[in-house]
């Protein structure tokens, strides 16, 4: 698995998602966004990018604080501010004009989505052997979704992760 430094992620006109939810949860909310999106005329212009930032186990369940990013065609930060003000959004979307990640190194993962930590252990391996402080957690990018169940194994993901620019 190759690991690529210095490496930048750029996405224009996102509305960004965060939560702790299930994993149904996970999927209605995806449903209930693209509903939404699609409503305001915009398209997205590429899959969802998700970023983890903790599972949390509960007497109900496990719950994954997590942001999904979509890309737009366009902006609609209007339809955003008075969804939210009208409460027919969540308080955890929001519309980012552009979203810049810089400095990441990156990792692809080939195959099936399931062993993807396996990838993310190598790159958290070459992380620590480089002595680099990561700054953000890891963007997940599909790069190739599979049309099929029987493709599962030909997915591919890559893996951004910010890390400081900074020599200390």
């Amino acid at each position: 698995m190759d690991i690529l430094e210095k490496q930048e992620y750029r996405m224009r006109n996102v509305l960004a998602y965060r939560a702790k939810l299930s994993q149904l949860q996970i999927k209605e909310k995806s449903q209930e966004l693209d509903k939404y999106i699609k409503g305001t005329g915009a398209v997205s212009t590429g899959l969802p990018v998700t970023a983890t930032y903790a599972i949390e186990n509960s007497s109900d369940g496990q719950k994954i604080d997590m942001e999904l990013l979509i890309p737009l065609d366009r902006d609609i930060s209007q339809e955003v501010s008075e969804g939210v003000k009208q409460n027919v959004l969540d308080k955890g979307v929001r519309f980012l004009p552009e979203f810049l990640l810089t400095n990441a190194v990156k990792i692809k993962h080939k195959g099936n989505p399931s062993r993807i930590q396996e990838s993310l252990n190598v790159l958290n391996e070459y992380i620590a052997e480089k002595k680099l402080v990561p700054i953000t957690v890891g963007y997940n990018v599909t790069v190739k979704q599979p049309k099929s169940p029987a493709e599962i194994d030909e997915m591919e993901i890559e893996t951004y992760v910010g890390v400081s620019p900074n020599a200390l």
